[in-house]
């Protein structure tokens, strides 16, 4: 049965907890967060009895032998089984009559990296279930948990600032908390926090600057580009750095050329802002393929002009950008 997360944890936060949740996604700080919660719901403040099993650590059979494991002094126990996948054979007949009879004292909760069940196995494990999607929100997502470790910390702030975070920081909600986290801890008492102030912490105003370039990039806005640009290899980063970001920038735009009508998936860290990666798509329409690979032999020669000579970074990245322009006509 599908679940909301807010539904499930305020669900958990009254003491009710269920004794099996399949858990679909792969964000690590919706599933940790989860697992916490029904912590705190089973053993309150007391010590919890948690046992994670991960076949890549311990054998799917003493897997199961611990799941159907009667324990004499422990009333209640909280499963956490990782890459349930990987449990094969005969075992995956002793998962599955564990989640159709269930201990009812007992938690079992089962994750599973992948947004969708694909198999009959774990579709039919879902239905048996509280299933809830643990995949990394979209931006509306982000800013409500964005508001949420604000408030974590007794901080009250602007819907700017909350849009700020998210565009710098929204690439995974650990990111996002990690950035709140040293924001409170650099404020002085009763300090008001601002898009301003925000900007001001280590490698931020970089980062923003970043942010803004690709966009007016993407946006074909390139008289905001080349002084964006200017302003990133003058003040803030080198042209070296700038030539990786724009490397993944139009990779990931051939991949997306290349990926029409299919399934897209992003192959790993990019490097990219997140506010840029949610627009490649978009920016992926208003460019052909010609281009793109255009764009990606103009770096490479630009790479080993910087890395075996002298040479000047703005005027470089100039001339990139004017001839990305002539090409785009």
């Amino acid at each position: 049965m599908n679940k909301d997360y807010g539904d499930a944890i305020r669900s958990i936060e009254k003491g009710q907890t269920d004794p099996l949740y399949f858990l679909r996604g792969e964000d690590r700080f919706l599933q940790t967060f989860f697992v916490k919660k029904i912590e705190k719901g089973m053993f309150g403040d007391g010590t919890a009895n948690i046992s994670t099993l991960n076949p890549d650590e311990i054998s799917s059979k003493e897997i199961i032998e611990r799941l159907n494991r009667t324990d004499l002094f422990a009333s209640k126990t909280i499963f956490v089984l990782r890459q349930p996948q990987l449990i094969r054979g005969a075992y995956r007949d002793g998962l599955m009559a564990y989640c159709k009879h269930p201990p009812l004292t007992n938690s079992l909760i089962i994750l599973h990296n992948e947004w969708q069940a694909r198999t009959k196995y774990f579709k039919d494990m879902e239905k048996m279930s509280s299933s809830i999607s643990v995949s990394t929100p979209l931006e509306p997502g982000m800013k409500k948990w964005t508001g949420y470790f604000f408030k974590e910390r007794s901080l009250q702030v602007s819907g700017d600032v909350i849009q700020t975070i998210v565009d710098m920081a929204g690439d995974s909600l650990d990111h996002l908390q990690n950035e709140i986290e040293k924001i409170s801890i650099s404020l002085d008492n009763n300090e008001i926090v601002t898009s301003e102030k925000v900007r001001q912490f280590s490698g931020w105003q970089r980062e923003h600057q970043r942010w803004e370039f690709f966009i007016a990039l993407g946006e074909k806005k390139f008289p905001k580009t080349i002084s964006l640009g200017k302003t990133l290899v003058t003040q803030n980063e080198t042209l070296i750095s700038l030539i990786y970001g724009l490397t993944s920038y139009y990779i990931e735009m051939w991949y997306l050329k290349k990926s029409i009508g299919t399934s897209q998936s992003y192959p790993g860290y990019t490097g990219l802002p997140p506010s840029v990666m949610k627009r490649l798509p978009q920016f992926a329409k208003s460019v052909t393929t010609k281009e793109v690979e255009l764009a990606l032999y103009l770096l490479s020669e630009m790479d080993i002009r910087v890395k075996s000579k002298t040479v000047d970074d703005e005027t470089e990245l100039l001339k990139f950008l004017l001839k990305i322009q002539s090409a785009h006509g």
